[in-house]
């Protein structure tokens, strides 16, 4: 047993007092001897024993009382064993850090980890007492619209206190401990109080910490660090989806993908038979076991044919383990569909290989290959009327001349759909009749053709005969920059030799213009003329490209990078890209979503059902910034324009998943650098962390207790 206040022990020599006062209080009678008492006495002696048990008794409770005024103010206590935190009551500012990042709805007993500590912190709360000054901060990533500290500024208002601690939810965001951690230190700074002291409720794990970043430095002036492991220490093993891969699958056709669940043990013991199961549109269409080692890594794949093309929601599965929101992960398949492809032949000729569309048309169905899923129709620019624009994903003009205005806004309502537009110049394109009839179909101002050799120096194809000479050559022009990051040249390796060994005799100049929202340059010529521009238009979009599709002005049909070229404008333009990436959003990040003129009012639906409405005062340019994504599974888009009505938008749909950072339950080191030091843990391997258990207050009650026996005592006798 230990004392805070040794000296009142002194008092203890009071005991003597009672003691004193009553043998002093016992006084000898003289002795005579009286026959009649001799009778009395010898018929009373049992009422005389009893008498004297009282006093007995009277004397033994003043003593102790004594005894119990002199061990109260002295306050006792003893160490026991604890969850490595010394509690200590008093006046302190003390703030209490509650993790509730994901990982701490890990099950153990029967009961989260969260449960567990919010129990420990309403304990915690009583321990300090109605002296200390406490506040409350939660440890989850800080997402706009739910408070890092529920309780900001020191209270004694204890009641306050527990309430916060009990309505802490458990998040789907990784815990930032060191974030949290920097915030109590914020407001311990505010206190006059020289007790100062950090609570830190957690699971023990590293991944809420950031390594080698410290929320404070120590030395003098720092707070008190107490850190409770309300795992008490156990390592906790978890199974987690810490990825998904998709690619297509071309031995299953053009809509087979493979679809990859990448799984993490961080547990001692291997998984031999880990169930593992994919949904497609709510329903369970495939299922597997997987072999994961020890603290090792494990994959399952499946292979699945779509039943057709476009975009589909998909989510892998594990089976059940203490953590149950790391065993899902959830993605959006975007599937190739069977693009319909309409190539308008500006300059019809009697031979094929003279023909404006010979090597498009054979790049787009090279062979006719049923995995190509492109179906290709042609027609000449006089029958472009006749055609219905709306049974077409992506429209080819190939130096096509100025359309009459009436089929130049047809084409333009179709791209405003969300169709696609591939304009390619040629010697048929007349820059004054263009901005006479089309200019609205156009990213940039046409402005005259230029010429760096012979017209169709580019070799035979322009029906001339003509060969190129190595002194055409030297002037020609060639591919110098392309944007290596836009889908179109996504396929092509950095240097691109297949692009860049093209030649360039003949290309229209475009008017000087900036890059913006509306338009972009993705590929320019050694001179810095613009090759390739991007243009958008309403839903759609619409490539302008400078130079001729066949090789009258060029000779890139028959380089290796011309086919993957017109095939990704394609299926860019058809927004059908070949990749099918997993979306990258992840809970608690914030998600762009880009819009199109016109749009008034946005309704994202979360996984959980909740409608979020966005209206047009927040709607501003073509990007909203969604910071919302706090749940994770698939948020659904609906969009408004002009006419009010909220209509379903596929491609702005976008699944969310959690960071599988947390999913590792690795405990902190001990002295690990990403903390400060932590009060009342001895530098010593092994030693046990202690706590003080006062006794104090049952030494008063006590007191309380014999001062009513005396009570009773002296009023019987």
């Amino acid at each position: 047993m230990n004392f805070l206040a040794p000296l009142f022990l002194l008092g203890l020599g009071a005991i003597a007092v009672p003691v004193v006062i009553h043998l002093i209080g016992r006084r000898k009678a003289e002795r005579r001897p009286f026959a009649a008492f001799d009778f009395l006495l010898g018929v009373k002696k049992e009422v005389a024993r009893k008498a004297k048990l009282r006093q007995w008794l009277l004397l033994l409770a003043r003593a102790l009382a004594v005894a119990a005024v002199a061990l109260t103010l002295a306050r006792p206590f003893r160490r026991v064993s604890a969850d490595g935190v010394s509690v200590e009551a008093g006046p302190q500012a003390a703030v209490i850090v509650l993790d509730n990042g994901f990982s701490m709805g890990y099950r153990r007993g029967g009961e989260t980890l969260l449960t567990k500590a919010r129990r420990r912190a309403r304990e915690l709360v009583q321990q300090l007492g109605h002296e200390a000054e406490v506040a409350l901060v939660l440890g989850a990533e800080v997402v706009p619209g739910e408070p890092a500290a529920p309780i900001d500024q020191l209270t004694r208002d204890q009641l306050r206190v527990t309430d916060a601690i009990d309505a802490a939810a458990l998040t789907t965001r990784r815990g930032d401990l060191t974030s949290a951690l920097r915030r109590a230190a914020a407001i311990l700074d505010r206190a006059p109080n020289e007790a100062r002291r950090v609570y830190l409720l957690s699971d023990g794990t590293a991944a809420s910490l950031r390594v080698g970043e410290r929320p404070w430095p120590d030395g003098p002036g720092a707070p008190e660090l107490h850190v409770i492991d309300v795992s008490g220490g156990a390592q906790l093993p978890n199974l987690a989806l810490v990825g998904a891969r998709v690619r297509p699958e071309p031995r299953l056709g053009a809509r087979g993908v493979e679809i990859t669940a990448d799984i993490a043990n961080f547990g001692d013991t291997r998984v031999a038979s880990l169930p593992v199961t994919l949904w497609v549109e709510g329903s369970a269409v495939a299922r597997g076991l997987a072999e994961v080692d020890a603290h090792g890594r494990g994959v399952k794949k499946f292979a699945y044919t779509f039943p057709s093309g476009g975009v589909f929601d998909a989510m892998l599965e594990i089976g059940p383990d203490a953590l149950a929101i790391d065993n899902k992960r959830y993605l959006r398949v975007e599937v190739r569909k069977d693009l319909k492809v309409l190539l308008v032949d500006g300059d019809p000729r009697p031979a094929q290989h003279e023909d404006e569309l010979f090597y498009l048309e054979t790049a787009l169905r090279p062979g006719d290959r049923a995995d190509s899923a492109l179906a290709v129709a042609t027609t000449a620019a006089p029958d472009l009327g006749r055609r219905r624009l709306a049974d077409h994903d992506v429209v080819f003009l190939a130096n096509v001349p100025a359309l009459p205005a009436t089929q130049a806004a047809e084409l333009g309502a179709f791209v405003q759909r969300g169709g696609g537009l591939f304009i390619a110049m040629g010697d048929k394109v007349d820059e004054a009749a263009y901005a006479a009839t089309m200019a609205g179909l156009l990213p940039q101002e046409l402005r005259s053709a230029r010429s760096t050799g012979p017209v169709g120096g580019a070799g035979a194809g322009s029906g001339s005969g003509t060969t190129s000479s190595p002194d055409d050559d030297s002037r020609a022009e060639r591919i110098l920059h392309f944007d290596a990051r836009h889908p179109v040249f996504s396929v092509f390796p950095p240097r691109a030799p297949e692009l860049r060994a093209a030649r360039f005799h003949r290309f229209f100049l475009l008017a000087p213009q900036a890059d913006d929202d509306e338009r972009r340059v993705l590929a320019q010529l050694t001179s810095g003329a613009p090759l390739l521009v991007e243009g958008k238009l309403g839903a759609g979009r619409i490539l302008l490209y400078t130079s001729t599709l066949d090789r009258d002005w060029n000779d890139l049909p028959i380089h290796p990078g011309f086919l993957p070229l017109v095939q990704q404008s394609a299926r860019y333009l058809a927004r059908a890209p070949l990749r099918e990436p997993e979306p990258p959003g992840v809970v608690g990040r914030v998600r762009e979503l880009e819009l199109v003129e016109g749009d008034q009012r946005l309704e994202i639906v979360r996984p959980s059902g909740k409608k979020i409405t966005v209206d047009a005062s927040r709607l501003t340019g073509r990007r909203y910034a969604f910071a919302g994504a706090v749940e994770p599974g698939i948020y659904r888009v609906a969009v408004a324009g002009q006419t009010g009505a909220l209509r379903a938008r596929p491609t702005l749909s976008f699944a969310v998943n959690i960071d599988p950072a947390e999913s590792d339950l690795a405990k902190l080191a001990a002295g690990d650098a990403a903390l400060p030091r932590v009060a009342g843990v001895g530098a010593a391997a092994g030693e046990v962390p202690s706590r003080r258990q006062p006794w104090w207050h049952w030494m008063a009650a006590g007191l309380l207790g014999l001062l009513c026996l005396e009570a009773f005592l002296s009023r019987r006798g």
